[in-house]
């Protein structure tokens, strides 16, 4: 019986084919990035379009569908008590320069579609609804209920699910299709405070020791705290005469640049002024490791100088002791720690801006399971202190996890392996999803292991035959999970 009702289903999603392309492509062609927030449309006009034309889809492909507000849609098999949500996002990021196609258009070649949003996150979206549809076209009998929750705002916070939430009770289970396969069941906590400190003007004690006042005047690096800062530049003033401190800085420029991989160019911006520009690699800060860190790659040079004694000086020199380059683990901060299940710790000092009167500056890190406030956010308070800085908060938001024993993660386990013929696994990461604040969810696909979709990029494609087989793979957890 069971298995009819799968071949039906599985029948139906590719009799569908064409008509789930045709839906993501119409999905595709709103430029869905939040906007102003207007009466009724707290993310503005497109968003809440994409909504419309979303509840459109599900009510014609019989879902019982229901706009909250503009934040979100729900849209649900039946009226029986909910066993199951899917979460999946509508809005996307900015489309960005270096497209080959319009991003906006769903061009499909190469059994691929092409669009922003394609994968991230209006495929997987469609996906879910016609898994939805066909699971209550031909399994009627079931005895819970799956429900839909389609959001507008996930890429800039996710107040659509808080809203959401604020109001409906989640179901005992959830998975995301806005992630990759197998089963994310992990993801690190975060603490990722603001530290500042205020000084009158930096003027250095020119004092014999100082060699004649040497000293940074500005020092700029990343503006993102969840991105491994590519660049950094640091103006630095260096006294008229002060040929032997232009050779000192070109040979530490050098020096560093051999020791860290980074790319470092000197310019003469006035008499007494020079600009050193850093290059690094950037990567997301739930992997600082695949990054190099130009704004710590500074660092290192700037603290290898004879830099006047000044409160720049000893900031920068205090930024290099407890973010040393390379250290992406948290060692030197003293906060480094791991467990079996979760992983490490990860650190990246993401955020700078230091000038002759103070400095702001943030650090980003992801913290493992067994990570407390206890031995992160007061024992770097603590230290922050020590040294006259300012830290904005103690908050740390905890880990996420669902138990790899939980029937869902063994049900996603399962159909994961059944369709493709892989062994499942559950995965830890770094980053959050739609389900972290969620008890009881999982992120499940809809990326396949070790693919890149280009997702926030150029030419973010969708492959059609991942989409169809993913909609197979939701439609049997919907039934196992709601018989």
């Amino acid at each position: 019986m069971m298995e009819q009702a799968y071949q039906k289903i599985y029948a139906f999603l590719d009799e569908n084919r064409n008509n789930m392309i045709a839906d993501l492509c119409e999905l595709i062609a709103y430029n869905s990035v939040r906007g102003e927030a207007l009466p009724g449309k707290p993310f503005g006009d497109a968003p809440a379009a994409a909504l419309a034309k979303t509840e459109e889809i599900c009510r014609r492909m019989g879902l019982a569908a229901e706009n909250h507000e503009n934040y979100a849609l729900s849209a649900k098999l039946n009226e029986k008590p909910v066993k199951l949500d899917i979460l999946a996002h509508l809005d996307i990021v900015e489309a960005g320069d270096g497209w080959d196609t319009d991003p906006f258009k769903g061009v499909i070649k190469d059994g691929k579609i092409f669009g922003r949003g394609s994968s991230d996150d209006k495929g997987p979206a469609v996906a879910a609804i016609y898994a939805a549809a066909a699971v209550k076209k031909f399994c009627p009998e079931l005895s819970g209920n799956c429900r839909l929750v389609l959001g507008s705002s996930e890429e800039t916070g996710s107040e659509d699910i808080k809203h959401f939430y604020a109001t409906h009770k989640n179901a005992p289970m959830s998975f995301s299709p806005d992630a990759e396969y197998p089963v994310i069941n992990i993801e690190k906590g975060a603490y990722g405070p603001k530290f500042s400190a205020e000084w009158e003007s930096d003027v250095c004690c020119a004092c014999e020791a100082c060699i004649a006042g040497m000293r940074v005047l500005k020092l700029a690096g990343g503006k993102t705290n969840n991105i491994v800062p590519k660049t950094a530049w640091a103006q630095i003033l260096i006294p008229v005469q002060g040929e032997i401190l232009i050779e000192l800085l070109t040979i530490a420029c050098e020096k560093t640049g051999k020791a860290t991989g980074a790319v470092f160019d000197i310019r003469r911006e006035s008499s007494e002024v020079y600009r050193v520009t850093v290059t690094g690699e950037g990567a997301h800060a739930s992997m600082p490791e695949r990054g190099n860190n130009a704004q710590t790659a500074l660092i290192k040079m700037l603290a290898s100088l004879p830099l006047a004694d000044c409160r720049s000086t000893r900031a920068i020199k205090a930024f290099n002791a407890l973010f040393p380059h390379g250290d992406t683990s948290g060692k030197a901060l003293g906060i480094e720690q791991k467990d079996d299940i979760s992983g490490a710790l990860t650190l990246n000092f993401g955020v700078l801006d230091l000038g002759e009167n103070g400095f702001t500056a943030r650090f980003d890190s992801r913290v493992p399971i067994c990570a407390t406030e206890e031995t992160v956010s007061k024992p770097v308070a603590k230290k922050l202190a020590a040294l006259g800085f300012t830290v904005d908060t103690l908050q740390m938001k905890a880990a996420h996890h669902t138990p790899a024993d939980s029937e869902l993660v063994k049900t996603l386990i399962r159909v994961y392996e059944q369709h493709t013929g892989k062994k499942g696994e559950c995965l830890a990461i770094g980053g959050g999803t739609y389900v972290h604040d969620i008890e009881g969810g999982v992120a499940f696909g809809c990326e396949m292991p070790g693919a890149d979709y280009h997702i926030h990029g150029p030419n973010e494609y969708a492959i059609i035959d991942e989409l169809i087989k993913s909609a197979k793979m939701f439609a049997q957890a919907i039934f196992e999970l709601c018989v």
